[in-house]
């Protein structure tokens, strides 16, 4: 059977069923802790901070910031705005990972881990093939053959079925009915998935239509939605209550949108990261129109 004529639901949990299966395969080994390697990271991104936990790594974080997944009793060390720079230099990074992003360089942090021989490393996660190449190029950015191989071997073995999963992706047209849509993080004031973004590419390859051209991450009013009326809005939000705020103002400005709209309440659609195949799950599943998950009226 193609795969244009298979069942979504049944493909993505196929692909869903691989990655887990292949988690759990090379994390029966077990793993060394921190202390007894030499490899030290510290994450100023919560993209990078989930895909280190998901590469078998977690027991190498030391630091993190407020906004990061703690796999357990990993130290804040404030955020690229404010760095704890004694809590930072005490936990003795060997890696300190940043997220390249469009707004420019990180020059205090990239200042204080050059005096004190720290590896700052910053990495592109803004689009599908720059999470692949992430994938690909992190294991071997941490870990030295020779020294780290049990570790090494995991998380190879993990980014490998992750991104075999991805590439299950462009075979398969299962989200969106192919009218124009706009995918909107914000409703106020209303911005939007742009050309390029993850989540764009993420949608269209599942067979969805954004029609936003716009590079990057696009600022609109709303009476760009009026002049484009699209025929659908899919909002993406990271709580039930920003639904809820989303959805009142939406309604108060533009009533005709209430029977367009579809919502996706999944806070890790948000943050491109290692776990593309579960956002494809969520960007299938989104709720009828003006019905938010998790909680929403």
């Amino acid at each position: 059977m193609s795969p244009s004529n298979s069942n979504p639901v049944m493909v993505l949990s196929a692909a869903m069923l691989m990655l887990v299966t292949a988690t759990l395969v090379v994390s029966c080994s077990g793993k060394p802790q921190a202390e007894d390697r030499g490899v030290r990271i510290v994450s100023f991104s919560p993209a990078i901070t989930k895909t280190v936990i998901d590469l078998g790594l977690a027991d190498l974080l030391v630091g993190r910031t407020g906004y990061c997944e703690d796999p357990g009793d990993v130290h804040v060390v404030g955020n690229l705005h404010e760095i704890d720079h004694e809590r930072l230099l005490k936990l003795r990074p060997t890696h300190v990972l940043v997220q390249r992003t469009v707004t420019g360089n990180h020059h205090e942090l990239e200042r204080i881990c050059d005096r004190h021989g720290i590896t700052c490393t910053s990495i592109p996660m803004d689009t599908i093939p720059e999470i692949s190449d992430m994938l690909v190029q992190v294991p071997g950015l941490l870990l030295k053959p020779g020294v780290d191989d049990e570790l090494l071997e995991v998380a190879t073995q993990r980014a490998t079925a992750i991104i075999e999963s991805l590439e299950q992706l462009e075979r398969m047209q299962t989200c969106g009915s192919g009218d124009p849509s706009i995918l909107l993080f914000s409703v106020d004031p209303p911005r939007a998935f742009g050309r390029g973004t993850y989540i764009d590419q993420l949608y269209r390859q599942l067979g969805g239509a954004n029609c936003i051209m716009t590079e990057g991450y696009a600022e609109l009013a709303m009476e760009d939605l009026y002049r484009i009326d699209p025929a659908e809005l899919l909002v993406i939000c990271s709580s039930s209550t920003d639904a809820e705020a989303a959805r009142a103002h939406l309604n108060r400005a533009w009533p005709d949108s209430v029977h367009r709209t579809r919502w996706i309440i999944e806070p890790e659609l948000l943050i491109p990261s290692s776990r593309v195949i579960q956002c494809a799950q969520q960007l299938c599943g989104a709720s009828m129109p003006d019905r938010p998950e998790g909680g929403g009226a």
